[in-house]
């Protein structure tokens, strides 16, 4: 009995040992979060940034620090704009041991407000379930990489930069599987690298003939930081809507009048444009006038004997490729205005 009532004792003194530790490392972890984010607000404070919440609310969680903060907004003035993000709640959570990532929980509800001057450029309404954003740092505490992840979210826009070209605002998206990867780049002095993907996006509108559904999203630009001006590279933009497909890449420099020139390569254009014909969103003449066009880039004009018979050599899926161009505030697909395009296609679906 002496000996196991000696175990027994020996496992209750290693439970309060260690309950009572992580109940110790909890609280310091918790101090440690809220102190770093009194210093940081204080340091924030004195560059135009401004950090607060309604309620904090320390959580219980084995080896990690947990704390939630309720109504969390910052606010922040960055040259010419303004910057507004609000959250219904935002845990942050922070490993004790071997580890100097945060991780961070926001609620279900956020908002995003960017104003430039007396005009709105950005508005927009998060609405989204386990949401998490892990920053990881550096063993000096600066913040190397940023990850997001959304399994599915919804989006109220209200304002979007006039760059955009659409005139459907205020609009709602829904988008699936959202991945987006935020790199910190000292070597270009502050510059930032970021990569996004989607497994889903569905849109406010449906194109005849293609569906309201891209798919397959993905998109790399980086953010380098030059003398004098601020140049935005988009290495990678593609997507798939219906039988459709496009990639688009370039770079656009300078503000606030930025000057942009890209590329748009075009797939299934023809097998796109006989759906829209069919659905009556262009003229039949111009959905048989892809088709030609289709059959043409997918076979050579030129016979090859084989066995007697002769057949068409396969060719490549047709592309079209498109130098799209931002002048001015206005997009040129080349030397014709984007908006004079797509005055044919309004024209085209006329009876």
């Amino acid at each position: 009995m002496t000996g196991r009532s000696s175990r027994i004792g020996l496992i209750v003194a290693l439970v309060i040992l260690v309950g009572g530790g992580g109940v110790l490392a909890r609280q310091a972890g918790n101090r440690a979060i809220l102190g770093g984010l009194e210093a940081s607000r204080h340091d924030l404070a004195q560059h135009g940034w401004s950090v607060s919440w309604r309620v904090v609310r320390p959580r219980w969680a084995l080896f990690v620090a947990t704390v939630e903060f309720v109504d969390f907004r910052v606010s922040a003035t960055v040259g010419d704009f303004r910057v507004f993000y609000g959250a219904d709640a935002l845990a942050v959570r922070r490993p004790h041991f071997f580890s100097h990532d945060v991780m961070m929980f926001p609620g279900k509800r956020q908002a995003l407000v960017v104003n430039r001057r007396e005009e709105t450029v950005l508005a927009l309404r998060l609405v989204s379930e386990r949401t998490r954003l892990v920053a990881q740092l550096s063993s000096e505490g600066v913040v190397r990489s940023l990850a997001l992840t959304m399994p599915q979210v919804t989006t109220d826009l209200a304002a979007l930069p006039a760059l955009v070209p659409t005139r459907s605002l205020p609009a709602m998206l829904v988008a699936e599987g959202v991945r987006v990867r935020l790199h910190n780049r000292p070597q270009d002095r502050g510059g930032l690298a970021v990569d996004i993907g989607l497994e889903a996006l569905r849109l406010p509108v449906s194109w005849p003939g293609l569906g309201d559904t891209l798919r397959g999203v993905e998109a790399a630009f980086s953010l380098p930081v030059t003398t004098g001006r601020e140049t935005f590279l988009l290495h990678l933009a593609q997507g798939k809507l219906g039988v459709a497909s496009a990639a688009l890449s370039g770079r656009m420099t300078g503000w606030p009048v930025p000057t942009g020139d890209f590329d748009l390569v075009l797939r299934g254009v023809d097998v796109a444009t006989q759906n829209m014909a069919a659905s009556g969103a262009v003229s039949p003449e111009v959905g048989e006038a892809a088709a030609v066009l289709g059959r043409i880039a997918r076979h050579d004009a030129s016979p090859v004997p084989n066995g007697g018979d002769t057949k068409a050599k396969s060719g490549k899926e047709p592309l079209v490729d498109l130098p799209l161009r931002l002048r001015e505030g206005r997009w040129w697909v080349g030397t014709l205005p984007l908006s004079a395009v797509s005055g044919l296609i309004a024209r085209s679906r006329q009876p």
